[in-house]
């Protein structure tokens, strides 16, 4: 018997948000070692954002190993409506 698996929708996180903070790290640090000067830059840059449902600890900043243009960044989250997820 197969079961399905409700998912809420509510996300803990607003979307636009997210997405802002990976076009920053992806002009950033795209093809560049990953350093601490350049985390410090990346948590200064951040600032402008306003991230209101995200923060994010750039010192956790790691690169895939096996894929280079995938990153790895702690965050906490706050929980969101959908709308404000979306929005």
């Amino acid at each position: 018997m197969n079961t399905v698996t409700t998912v809420p929708m509510d996300l803990p996180v607003k979307a636009s948000e997210a997405a802002s903070l990976a076009e920053l790290i992806f002009a950033q640090a795209e093809g560049k070692p990953l350093s601490d000067d350049l985390r410090n830059r990346l948590a200064g840059r951040a600032v402008p954002l306003k991230l209101s449902s995200i923060k994010p600890y750039f010192g956790s900043l790691a690169r895939d190993p096996v894929h280079p243009s995938s990153y790895y960044l702690a965050v906490d989250g706050r929980r969101v409506t959908l709308d404000e997820a979306l929005g």
